[in-house]
């Protein structure tokens, strides 16, 4: 995460990444993937959506994330954590 751009980059292909302007960003969620990993959907202004999965994220990074982002004021969801 920079200033102007939130950068979402795979951790075993470390050259994959995707990057995106926090002005294109219009809603964040966070899912429970059931019985899979945790899940970010990102929706940008345009309505596209891209679901990122990650397993070894824990509970409280998640939610630092969700503060960061909400800092950066971009709306973000939890429908996967509760906040305690």
């Amino acid at each position: 995460m920079s200033n102007d751009y939130f950068i979402v980059q795979n951790h075993f292909f470390f050259w994959k990444k995707h990057v995106y302007n926090f002005s294109d960003i219009k809603e964040i969620i966070f899912e429970s993937g059931g019985k899979g990993p945790y899940r970010m959907r990102l929706i940008t202004e345009d309505y596209l959506t891209n679901i990122y999965a990650a397993s070894t994220l824990k509970t409280k990074t998640w939610l630092k994330l969700k503060k960061a982002l909400e800092q950066m004021e971009v709306q973000v969801r939890n429908e996967a954590f509760p906040e305690g």
